[in-house]
């Protein structure tokens, strides 16, 4: 190498990879909830609200219907396997859903869950 040049790590990168998060074209909310106070239901509605473009699966095995829209318990009952997953549960319930993700072919996920300061270092 020459004096004075750096190592250069090529990463490759594919962009289909991320496409499902950024141009999703199904999604589903985990922890969807009718509780004004609960984020759930704050996200779940500015989803249905503000226009996504594509089915928005609602889960949440305490509820049956939110806003309309029908309640599944959990991802594995969807009529479909949602290309994009917003979690916002507790952060002790992450990693099952994770893995249900992961085991269905979820392309992306999104965890907006609170706790986990709380359950690790940091």
């Amino acid at each position: 190498m020459a004096p004075g040049k750096k190592d250069v790590v090529a990463l490759r990168f594919d962009y289909e990879e991320i496409d499902a998060v950024i141009n999703a074209r199904s999604l589903a909310i985990v922890g969807a909830s009718a509780k004004p106070v609960k984020f759930g239901s704050l996200f779940t509605m500015s989803q249905l609200t503000y226009g996504f473009s594509g089915p928005v699966y609602l889960v949440n095995p305490g509820e049956d219907e939110i806003m309309g829209q029908k309640v599944y318990p959990d991802l594995a009952s969807l009529p479909e396997v949602p290309e994009l997953v917003y979690l916002t549960i507790p952060a002790h319930r992450s990693m099952d859903i994770l893995r249900e993700c992961a085991g269905l072919g979820v392309k992306g996920v999104i965890i907006m869950a609170s706790g986990f300061r709380e359950i690790g270092e940091g």
